[in-house]
């Protein structure tokens, strides 16, 4: 540091060059100055498991490289699920648990200042159990007859032509009917690349979900009717819809447009900066208008296109 006719001259090295910083003494004398320099850092990277694996396990190992000793942070569909710190050649490894359906992975790294690397997204799906089948008898033979899911509707009876209702003995349920979808509402748009979806079905049925044909989660609905999942978007228009398959075909929901329309840093930049135009010019027009009025209070005038002027 150096002492120059009342100021501080203080050098700094940063990035490679020389900075010179001149602080005056008054000031450097009664405050104390800080100062955070942050480099640039590496992108994590998730290599394991692949995109698009399916898990039967309840946890799956989510490992991949990241700068040396960084701490990595995986998130499950946007919700923290565990962190760990890489070794001194960036390798990381964690255990993260997995919910029933899709779970989008994505590795995270923050430095001292606040900025955040993410790594590429990577979806596992976790399928729920299989319901257990249950055993059906008829009440005319008293026959057990083979086990079939209970996802599979019992038509109501019908008597043949010529037959009396009374030789006929069977036993009659009403068919499933199709799940609905609560919420979201169509329509809706979002900037996250999930949704929750929350829809009403037969309790004990398995539930797919399915974004422009594609499954990307199965639920098994409670003993209260209601399920949810956490569903994974595309960017632009997804087509959500619910289904219950059956031996006998399958019942399906109405369908449901959800809009992922991702907001970049880019686009918020280009934002501010229109704001930001715009509020300078409103300003600059308003000086202008204050100054023109007080000079024509004060018997000035300027004349269109020429700078000369005439008092009046």
């Amino acid at each position: 540091m150096l002492r120059v006719n009342r100021f501080l001259i203080a050098a700094l090295l940063i990035g490679g060059g020389l900075a010179l910083i001149a602080v005056p003494l008054a000031f450097a004398a009664g405050s104390i100055i800080q100062s955070r320099i942050c480099l640039p850092f590496g992108t994590p990277t998730i290599t394991n498991p692949a995109q698009d694996y399916t898990e039967q396990a309840d946890s799956v190992t989510v490992s991949g490289a990241a700068d040396a000793n960084a701490v990595v942070d995986v998130t499950d569909n946007g919700t923290g699920s565990g962190a760990t710190t890489a070794d001194n050649t960036g390798a990381y490894s964690i255990s993260i648990p997995l919910a029933y359906g899709s779970n989008m992975l994505q590795a995270h790294v923050t430095n001292a200042c606040g900025t955040v690397n993410s790594s590429n997204s990577v979806t596992v799906t976790h399928p729920a159990p299989v319901v257990p089948p249950t055993e059906t008898t008829t009440s005319s033979t008293a026959q057990s007859q083979p086990a079939v899911l209970n996802l599979q509707p019992i038509t109501e009876p019908t008597t043949p032509t010529g037959a009396s209702a009374a030789s006929n003995t069977s036993s009659t349920t009403k068919p499933y009917t199709p799940p609905t979808i609560l919420s979201p509402l169509s329509g809706l748009v979002v900037t996250v690349p999930y949704v929750l979806l929350v829809g009403r079905a037969t309790p004990g049925t398995v539930v797919q979900i399915r974004n422009d044909g594609h499954i990307v989660a199965q639920v098994i609905t409670p003993t209260n009717g209601i399920f949810s999942a956490n569903v994974p978007l595309q960017d632009g228009i997804n087509n959500l819809v619910t289904e219950i398959m059956t031996q006998s075909g399958a019942f399906t929901s109405k369908v449901i447009v959800v809009s992922y329309a991702p907001v970049h840093i880019s686009d918020r930049g280009i934002v501010r900066r229109a704001v930001l135009t715009i509020g300078v010019g409103a300003i600059a027009i308003g000086a202008a208008i204050i100054i023109h009025a007080v000079l024509a209070r004060v018997g000035i005038t300027f004349r269109r296109r020429k700078f000369r002027f005439k008092r009046k």
